[in-house]
């Protein structure tokens, strides 16, 4: 899906107002419920270029703007060192054995407990994906939602 949108944008200036005025459009040709025909003279030409989106293709496309903008959010335990925590501005970061650094912010229930630091913690972080609305980047935010401490 994304590689559709990033194929047929490529020399949009504005790719985001682009995206909510082309859904706009086919939403509200969408609830017409009736196939539409377009047709475009090029300037100094004869050549004529005609698009029909039937009831099907208005959904389709539909469809694919949404899921191009869904969130994922997976969930994953990691085993590692707490090497920073900050009660106030509510960030983390967890240093894996293997040297992959973690970090992002604090579930509030969190916000009550207290950890020692550096420690060994077993951590539960729920990873969100997304695509960014403003320049259609990909972006991940981690929130750290249990830790426990971690004997070995």
């Amino acid at each position: 899906m994304q590689l559709w949108i990033e194929e047929n944008l490529g020399k949009v200036k504005n790719k985001t107002g682009f995206i909510t005025s082309y859904s706009n459009l086919l939403r509200t040709i969408g609830k017409t419920n009736n196939p539409v025909q377009v047709s475009s003279t090029f300037p100094n030409s004869e050549k004529t270029s005609v698009v029909e989106l039937t009831s099907d293709t208005i959904v389709k496309k539909v469809d694919q703007i949404d899921e191009f903008f869904t969130e994922t959010i997976s969930s994953k335990v990691y085993k590692g060192f707490l090497v920073a925590l900050d009660m106030r501005s509510r960030r983390f970061k967890l240093e894996e054995d293997n040297g992959n650094v973690i970090q992002g912010t604090i579930d509030d229930t969190l916000l009550v407990e207290s950890f020692n630091i550096p420690d060994r913690y077993v951590a539960e972080i729920k990873t969100t994906e997304f695509v960014d609305r403003k320049d259609l980047s990909i972006k991940k935010v981690n929130r750290l939602i249990t830790l426990s401490h971690n004997e070995n």
